[in-house]
């Protein structure tokens, strides 16, 4: 339903209800939604849902790169899971990760 709420706020321009939907989201980020959501933040430029879906990957990174949902919007969406994982990678300071764990 938030979703649903989210396009309709976004089309219409209504960002009080936008900023509700984004907070609502962010609280059911999982391993399962997270591409998914991680591309929604980019298509309605929500940035603290950005910010949740990367601090969620990143806490999790070894599941949510084996995850097949993952790696499905990857494929698909190749713009932003560059950038994203990227970002991860620069932000891993802590994490030891080779670039084809990954990309992979």
């Amino acid at each position: 339903m938030p979703m649903e709420l989210l396009a309709a706020a976004d089309k219409y321009q209504v960002d009080c209800l936008k900023n509700i939907c984004e907070e609502t989201i962010c609280k059911s980020i999982d391993l399962d939604n997270v591409a998914n959501l991680l591309v929604r933040s980019d298509r309605y430029t929500l940035k603290k849902l950005n910010q949740k879906c990367f601090e969620f990957m990143k806490k999790n990174l070894r599941d949510v790169m084996a995850n097949k949902t993952f790696q499905s919007y990857k494929k698909k969406y190749p713009e932003i899971f560059v950038g994203a994982l990227e970002e991860l990678l620069l932000s891993a300071d802590s994490v030891n990760y080779t670039i084809e764990q990954v990309i992979n």
